[in-house]
């Protein structure tokens, strides 16, 4: 049987709980707004000695990690569609011709021009007006080369951006880890800095793929890339773009460098925001550069190594008809009509032979051929079609980026809801727990006024 102290002592420690209990329920209605709240809660057990009253630990942070890491997953694969949104939308204007002054058009009124002549070779209008036509595809060769430029350039400064405010993230966490792991070993638990910690592990998963690993000292480690460290404890990785300042129509890739120097190129997907950058930029972008110089440097040779085999309105064997580089890479950039052809009419080459001038086509049929000619660019396609191939795989690219950020909203907008329901503040459970923490206290309150009554009689009797 308890005596008279003891049952005083149960009163007092049921009242010392259900204070702390009520302080509890107070907290978590306050922060009931506050973004990354997780609410708290209090562990209760009956104190060890002949189970005399109880007492409470914590207060503890009510977590789900299946949720959070489920979370932060989906997060990670929502920024990856938005991060190739961002390039691909920017570089869409380049690749369509739904205004008319596409390459495709140009390609087009080119070729057109082209066949008119055909039709009346002797005519100086028509070879004017070819020479223009030529004039607006070379035009439109330069002006889509130079959006692609702009574009890689801007996408791969995005990267950089993104990629140095990872760093700084991982230098917040192992911060944090670090205030951690010295509270972690006092009798207040660092809720707040878990919090903290949670919601920028969050912001770090929209910028890159992440995998989280608890430690048994209160610290996290973060890995990234198919397992490269990010964070260690309290030490942290800088995450940069490489190679530095390259050409435009470079791939770019990421590395990872560790506190003590040593560079680390990536395992695997990096995933996130910066994950799609990079894919936008190495798979569409310089895709679609590198194809349309193959595009004009074909076009290029072939034109002009037919127009040399013709011969224009005064006899004379033709020459360049197109300009550029010897080389592939930036081809559409400098492709340029000829010096000795431009606004000379007569000197296109439209004959196949001297006595054929000047109403002879032959020539000009050749070169009409020239872009309906599957051999031009050596790869089985003929103009047009490696054209269209790069608007097919840009408009591809578009509506994936698009169907996979719909889909990856909706999923993270569930699971957020999910989470917020397992760790978030409910008032009306809040409200619950200060009702039952007020009756606890009464009555706790009511055993300690009894067990008083008890004494006063008992000294009574002694008296």
């Amino acid at each position: 049987m308890a005596s008279i102290n003891e049952i005083l002592s149960i009163g007092k420690g049921g009242m010392n709980v259900s204070k702390a209990l009520l302080s509890i329920a107070g907290t978590n209605m306050a922060n009931v707004n506050t973004p990354g709240y997780s609410r708290e809660v209090l562990t209760l057990e009956s104190q060890p000695y002949a189970s005399l009253g109880v007492r409470s630990s914590g207060p503890d942070r009510v977590t789900n990690p299946f949720l959070a890491d489920t979370l932060r997953n989906i997060t990670g694969a929502l920024g990856f569609y938005n991060g190739q949104m961002i390039p691909l939308t920017a570089i869409e204007p380049a690749v369509n011709d739904l205004d008319g002054t596409g390459l495709g058009q140009a390609l087009t009124t080119f070729h057109g021009s082209l066949q008119e002549a055909t039709a009346n070779p002797a005519s100086e209008v028509q070879r004017m007006a070819l020479l223009e036509s030529a004039e607006f595809l070379t035009q439109s060769f330069k002006n889509t080369s130079e959006q692609l430029v702009d574009s890689a350039e801007k996408t791969r400064d995005q990267a950089e951006a993104t990629a140095q405010h990872l760093t700084g993230l991982a230098a917040q966490v192992a911060n944090l880890n670090e205030q951690i792991m010295v509270y972690d070993h006092h009798d207040s638990p660092p809720n707040v800095l878990k919090d903290t910690r949670e919601a920028i592990l969050l912001e770090m998963s929209e910028l890159v793929d992440i995998d989280v690993l608890d430690t048994n000292d209160g610290s996290i480690s973060v890995f990234i890339a198919g397992g490269r460290p990010l964070v260690d404890h309290d030490l942290a990785s800088t995450v940069s773009i490489t190679p530095s300042d390259p050409p435009a129509g470079t791939a770019a890739n990421i590395e990872i460098r560790k506190p003590n120097g040593q560079e680390l190129k990536a395992l695997g997907e990096t995933g996130g925001n910066l994950g799609g950058l990079l894919e936008a930029h190495n798979e569409v972008i310089v895709n679609s550069m590198q194809e349309l110089d193959a595009m004009a440097f074909g076009l290029i040779e072939a034109f002009n190594a037919q127009h040399e085999a013709g011969f224009d309105l005064d006899g004379n064997a033709g020459g360049e008809f197109f300009t550029g580089l010897n080389q592939v890479e930036g081809a559409a950039a400098l492709i340029a009509v000829a010096a000795n052809i431009k606004d000379q009419p007569s000197r296109i080459a439209g004959s196949s032979s001297t006595g054929g001038v000047p109403g002879n086509n032959d020539n000009l049929k050749i070169l009409v051929d020239l872009q309906n000619d599957d051999s031009v660019l050596g790869t089985g396609r003929t103009v047009m079609e490696a054209w269209f191939d790069i608007q097919v795989n840009v408009g591809s690219a578009i509506s994936a980026a698009k169907l996979g950020a719909n889909a990856e909203s909706a999923s993270r907008e569930q699971i957020a809801h999910l989470l917020a329901g397992e760790v978030g503040v409910s008032l009306d459970e809040e409200l619950i727990s200060m009702n039952k923490a007020n009756q606890a206290y009464d009555a706790s309150g009511a055993l300690i006024r009894a067990a008083e009554e008890m004494s006063d009689v008992l000294l009574s009797i002694v008296r």
